[in-house]
């Protein structure tokens, strides 16, 4: 599908510097609202939150590439970010939370960030049918 947000409506909701490009991040949103789209079988995403989540999401993911400062110090050197663990996904950001909130189907808010979880299995006789390294004759 077509882009919905551009550079400029970006812009209004996140601070960034004046040379700052968020195309690679609209493109990433719009890949992720364009699968939203496809899971919204019911049609209650109407165009407006369409826009207004791609937007946001492009917000996300520049923020998630370039923190955006919480808090500064100035003395100290210190200073606290906006982003979050990426265990967190899309609630690491005030961004994410907001394009989260904005989707009704709840399809983003099932979309869990970080790295995915490796399960193992055991193959073979139960621990308790096994037979002692000692015990077996070769």
């Amino acid at each position: 599908m077509a882009i919905r947000t551009d550079d400029g409506k970006v812009r209004k909701v996140i601070n960034a510097p004046s040379g700052a490009d968020f195309e690679a991040h609209i493109r990433t949103a719009n890949a992720v609202v364009n699968y939203l789209a496809g899971k919204d079988t019911a049609r209650v995403l109407t165009d407006e939150l369409l826009l207004a989540i791609e937007t946001f999401l492009a917000a996300h993911y520049y923020a998630v590439s370039d923190p955006q400062y919480s808090s500064q110090g100035r003395g100290g050197a210190s200073a606290t970010y906006q982003v979050g663990p990426a265990s967190e996904g899309f609630g690491g950001t005030e961004w994410g939370r907001q394009a989260v909130a904005l989707d009704v189907t709840g399809v983003l808010a099932s979309l869990k960030g970080g790295r995915p979880k490796a399960t193992f299995s055991e193959l073979g006789k139960a621990y308790v049918n096994r037979i002692d390294y000692d015990d077996r004759n070769y």
